[in-house]
């Protein structure tokens, strides 16, 4: 039998690239199904649950299985806040339905009256919609249900700085960045990991919240001046 040199020397090439982009593909999405699992952990799942989903994902309508069996647990234990906070997530992150996640996070207050992570998240939702008034309505709840969930201080923070009251915002942002530095890592376990990066947003924010506060008296002052 001949054997074509070309060939073989072909052949060989082809096997050594789907070696190695079979091992690259490998390695990228190993790194994938990690970064997912840190997510869903952060969300308020337990490993065993992350794992689950992660493992449901691969078949299709694996979110439509997630939401169908939360549901299920809320038919048996309609006072179950905790999948009421994870269908909120799953609308929101899974699915991108904004209208749903706002409907159970909601449901979850109702539910849970001194829960901290649906109305955080509710306050986060009407933060990026620019709803400053919904969006403080939230987080002053927050503050005075749990006051040591550093989260609550930091949004109600930024609501302030952007309706202009930045005394009160610099107050938020500071009571926010102490809480972060002494954070339990057992009762907050979902922002315990990211509290360096925290106390770093809440330095940044505090620098603009001073900048626009002197912005803000330089133009009193000008008006000031224009009515003398």
């Amino acid at each position: 039998m001949r054997i074509h040199k070309k060939g073989v020397i072909t052949g060989i090439l082809l096997l050594l690239f789907s070696l190695t982009a079979g091992a690259a593909g490998g390695v990228l999405a190993k790194r994938a199904m990690e970064t997912e699992f840190n997510e869903l952990i952060n969300i308020g799942l337990t490993r065993e649950e992350a794992a689950n989903f992660i493992r449901l994902e691969g078949k299709k309508g694996a979110p439509d299985q997630y939401i169908a069996g939360l549901k299920a647990e809320i038919a048996e234990n309609p006072d179950n806040y905790i999948a009421y906070d994870r269908l909120g997530e799953a609308y929101r992150s899974l699915k991108r339905d904004e209208t749903n996640a706002v409907k159970y996070f909601k449901l979850s207050v109702l539910a849970n009256r001194k829960g901290y992570y649906a109305r955080n998240k509710l306050g986060n939702i009407y933060l990026d919609k620019k709803d400053l008034k919904t969006a403080r309505i939230y987080f002053e709840a927050l503050v005075q249900t749990n006051p040591d969930f550093p989260p609550g201080h930091h949004g109600l923070g930024i609501v302030y700085a952007l309706q202009g009251d930045y005394m009160h915002a610099f107050n938020e942002v500071s009571t926010a960045k102490n809480l972060y530095r002494r954070l339990d890592g057992w009762k907050y376990f979902e922002i315990y990991g990211k509290r360096q990066q925290y106390i770093q947003d809440c330095d940044d924010l505090q620098a603009k919240i001073k900048a626009g506060a002197m912005n803000q008296y330089k133009q009193r002052k000008i008006s000031e001046e224009i009515g003398d």
